[in-house]
């Protein structure tokens, strides 16, 4: 087996006087416009602990971040799409963190143990 290339592209760096605003027209529209495309898309927020990445997807009420704005987005097109043109879209969301190693599911509700919550209160 003889290694082969792979390449990977780096789009951009934010620094800390970035907005939630400039990181979605650079990061969160270009995803959009992808998917709308027909292609898979990814964002990886990669930094050392207290860089912001958090911060960058999730944002505040008041200022939101790329999660929160990519999905208003997103399915506000298909709900026009829908609408307006007969369109039917199927769309599938993952969220992962990497830790040390270890890969969580963050859209699994985790309960006080650490393991999967739910259940009634």
């Amino acid at each position: 087996d003889e290694p082969y290339d792979m390449t990977f592209a780096f789009d951009h760096a934010f620094n800390e006087d970035s907005t939630q605003d400039e990181v979605f027209k650079a990061m969160g529209w270009t995803a959009l416009k992808n998917a709308f495309s027909g292609y898979n898309v990814s964002i990886f927020a990669y930094g050392q602990t207290g860089s912001g990445k958090s911060h960058s997807m999730i944002g505040t009420e008041s200022d939101p971040g790329l999660i929160r704005r990519i999905g208003e987005f997103l399915f506000d097109f298909i709900e026009r799409g829908s609408e307006e043109l007969g369109y039917q879209y199927s769309t599938t969301v993952s969220a992962a963190e990497i830790y040390c190693e270890n890969v969580r599911d963050l859209l699994v509700f985790m309960g006080p143990n650490g393991g999967p919550g739910g259940g009634s209160a």
